[in-house]
């Protein structure tokens, strides 16, 4: 008797090879264009397939394209976010707000397409554009190390309310993010570019600068207090990863 007729390799490879290439076409359109500014016909075209509704297929809807995405990337930033938090408790750099700093940062500064332009960056920025909140709240579950590493390094600089942290935090990360962009933007109209372990540094040491500003007296008496106590966030198991 005939054995039922089980996918090939071939097969699930060649459907991961079309998901990746749906999800970077997808990624570098939104990111110039916006959400509205692309339609999912336009996404299946540019990513070179046959089928009009191959982003339908592979995904369902442009929620969905967009979950995806989301997905991709934080699942890689926290893995390598976890990678060097090991390596900083080996090389005893772990309370250093600096390479604290450079733990945070560096997964993103890597996430880079096939040319070496940073598009995922790309499309966060778009997306705050259009008025969006951080839209990596809602995938905080793929990126348990976030508040870890941030409870750690507001435990080592100067004593701030929690909510100016957590604002100097976003800040930080919207002027990184924008670096990015801002170099790749260079890099495309020049073909200069700058060497990325200096760009890197600098990227840091801004993001740090933000966060060791003195508090001005006047935003502090500014801020709501809120009774604020210190936050316990333990590092999470690695074991339990998803």
């Amino acid at each position: 008797m005939a054995r039922p007729r089980q996918p090939t390799t071939r097969r699930r490879v060649s459907k991961r090879s079309t998901d990746q290439r749906l999800l970077d076409t997808a990624e570098a359109l939104f990111a110039r264009r916006g959400l509205e500014g692309v339609s999912l016909r336009e996404i299946s075209a540019a990513a070179g397939s046959a089928n009009s509704v191959a982003v339908q297929y592979h995904f369902g809807t442009k929620q969905g394209l967009v979950e995806a995405i989301f997905e991709r990337r934080l699942t890689e930033i926290d893995g390598r976010r976890a990678e060097l938090l090991n390596q900083a408790k080996r090389d005893g750099s772990l309370n250093d707000p600096r390479a604290m700093v450079a733990i945070m940062l560096r997964p993103t500064f890597e996430q880079q397409d096939s040319d070496g332009y940073h598009t995922y960056a790309a499309f966060l920025m778009r997306l705050y554009q259009g008025g969006s909140d951080d839209p990596r709240r809602l995938f905080s579950h793929l990126t348990p190390l976030t508040d870890y590493i941030n409870e750690h390094l507001r435990s080592l600089l100067p004593t701030q309310p929690r909510r100016l942290f957590n604002t100097r935090i976003f800040a930080g990360s919207l002027m990184f993010l924008s670096m990015l962009v801002a170099k790749d933007m260079r890099q495309r109209h020049t073909l200069q570019s700058v060497d990325d372990d200096v760009f890197f540094a600098e990227c840091v040491n801004l993001v740090l600068s933000c966060l060791c500003a003195p508090v001005l007296p006047e935003v502090e008496a500014a801020l709501p207090d809120f009774g604020e106590r210190d936050v316990v966030v333990n590092e999470p198991d690695p074991s339990k990863r998803s």
